[in-house]
């Protein structure tokens, strides 16, 4: 999802600050490790990172539409 609201704010023309992309592939990766290894603890710690950065992307563009 955070690739595709990415993506949807480069054809709108709209600047963000992050798009976290390195960093949440890394993020993913690891989860999916984790997950495999039975770690669920470590697993959802990534995923929740993955949300993180999801929503700082989602605040980024809503500040952008807004103008301040």
């Amino acid at each position: 999802m955070r690739a595709t609201l990415v993506r949807a704010a480069e054809v709108r023309g709209i600047k963000l600050r992050q798009s976290y992309r390195r960093l949440s592939k890394q993020a993913l990766a690891k989860q999916g490790r984790y997950s495999h290894a039975k770690q669920l603890r470590r697993s959802g710690k990534m995923t929740r990172k993955l949300k993180t950065y999801l929503g700082r992307v989602v605040r980024d563009i809503a500040r952008e539409k807004s103008g301040t």
